[in-house]
């Protein structure tokens, strides 16, 4: 039997030029302040070693066949070694709204799609993927088909745990009892994240149920991830009630061997983002909300997004969601409100990006309703962060900035059709005072609306930005 470390540092240690007699010592010694535990013929964390599976041989091509429990399987190995998963045919995992089928990623991953490989997913209010704390891992060549789809009524009176029907009057129920149920007991496991039982400290941080209905969801201290050729689409005859509610999330999360305890706003300098991500040739299609949340120090480029959508039922109706539950979505939404140090967008370079605003669906605001704001490509508050060669062609809008500072948009070409939003919105918004040094470069706005409602530039708070080159082409 070993004594085998929980700590990630620690180990790594000893990968290197590993001692026994020096470990099991070293591991004594840090017991008595819980950071190791006897575990049966774990082997020492050795990322010398890697473990390769071919998806035809070892999980199956069956689509009619749910593949879940075989794909989480080799997701689970430990992470004392590299795994690599050649997806080489399509997969099938049924997630739906059971709360104990979201897969877990853990660190030291390569799942890299060949020839007709993809997965085929459903989840419904909860993700498909999920890393939390996790790093070293490497998604290359994803094709994602999306077959569920998202409720205009959040109330869907429950969940299931492995099949088992739980009834629940909570609105985005699957949502709360992921977290809760799920996400908490493998982080305390995995990633020794200690809840303590005061009111308010037992749980991780809840970003809500949009968030953690995205396909890969990232949390916490994940870092060290490379996105490399990421396709996530819907059928092209799909209605926009089957579209994609969420593509990507990142989200903040405790960091390894926390103990939570306190009230959530002195938990909250604790709080750490995802960071050094690198996505690169992401495409979307037929989706609501491409990436959403927050990180740092990360680099997203090459995106192409085409179909999109508001959430809406099978009819078209009830946009937005009932009361408007659901948020206006984007291409990108990338913001955390009264933002603590570990929560932040920040370090954050964006660039080379076409939306072709291939719009389906009515805008959710009308003259006569309670606005709930517009559906703009980009929606960002950041520090320190870069966009640039951007082009958006969305009817609903190109920008809305919110609180920013040091932040330079340069080559940005937007279309967009004031008439289509009842003209409520105009191409560029300010919708939240507070801008330091924020510049803008190289900027071209078309309204393609054949009426002028207002401005394409809502210059509301823009004594501290500034312009240069901007055109402003109406027609």
């Amino acid at each position: 039997m070993f004594l085998y470390c929980k700590n990630r540092n620690i180990r790594a240690i000893f990968a290197k030029t590993y001692n026994a007699s020096a470990y099991v010592t070293i591991c004594i010694i840090i017991c008595f302040v819980g950071y190791c535990y006897p575990a049966k013929a774990e082997l020492p964390y050795n990322i010398n070693i890697t473990k390769t599976y071919l998806a035809s041989n070892y999980i199956g091509c069956d689509v009619s066949t749910d593949s879940r429990d075989k794909v989480a399987k080799v997701f689970g190995e430990s992470e004392n070694y590299k795994v690599t998963l050649i997806i080489d045919c399509p997969i099938f995992i049924h997630i739906g709204r059971d709360i104990a089928k979201p897969i877990l990623i853990r660190s030291n991953y390569t799942v890299k799609m060949i020839k007709n490989g993809k997965f085929i997913v459903d989840n419904d209010m909860i993700p498909a993927f999920v890393m939390l704390n996790s790093s070293n891992i490497d998604l290359e060549d994803w094709n994602v088909d999306y077959r569920g789809s998202v409720h205009v009524d959040p109330n869907v009176n429950g969940y299931y745990i492995d099949g088992v029907f739980n009834k629940s009057s909570q609105p985005s129920s699957p949502s709360y009892a992921f977290h809760d149920n799920i996400l908490n007991k493998w982080a305390s496991i995995n990633r020794n994240i200690k809840f303590s039982k005061a009111p308010g400290s037992t749980s991780l941080p809840w970003p809500g149920p949009v968030n953690s209905s995205a396909i890969i969801y990232i949390i916490g201290d994940s870092h060290d991830i490379k996105l490399n050729g990421i396709n996530m689409f819907v059928d092209k005859n799909a209605n926009p009630n089957k579209f994609i509610p969420v593509c990507i999330s990142t989200s903040i999360g405790y960091p390894d061997n926390y103990s939570v305890f306190g009230d959530y706003y002195s938990r909250s300098k604790y709080f750490v983002s995802p960071h050094k991500i690198t996505a690169v040739n992401i495409r979307f299609d037929g989706y609501l909300m491409g990436w959403l949340g927050v990180l740092e120090n990360s680099i997203i480029s090459k995106v192409s997004a085409f179909r999109y959508s508001d959430l809406q039922d099978a009819n078209g109706d009830d946009v937005g969601g009932l009361h408007k539950w659901f948020p206006p979505p984007h291409l990108f939404y990338l913001y955390y409100p009264s933002a603590p140090e570990g929560a932040k967008v920040s370090g954050l370079i964006i660039r080379n990006v076409e939306d072709y605003g291939i719009r389906l669906g009515r805008a959710r605001d009308k003259p006569t309703e309670n606005r709930s704001g517009n559906a703009s490509s980009i929606k960002i508050g950041a520090e320190n962060s870069v966009i640039e060669f951007y082009r958006s062609l969305r009817p609903d809008g190109v920008m809305d900035l919110l609180p920013s500072k040091n932040v330079s948009i340069t080559h940005l070409y937007g279309e967009f059709d004031t008439k289509f939003t009842s003209g409520l919105y105009s191409g560029i918004r300010f919708p939240i005072n507070g801008f330091d040094n924020i510049k803008f470069t190289d900027i071209v706005l078309k309204d393609r609306s054949t009426i002028k409602f207002h401005n394409p530039v809502d210059e509301n708070d823009v004594t501290k930005l500034n312009y240069d080159q901007i055109k402003v082409l109406l027609k």
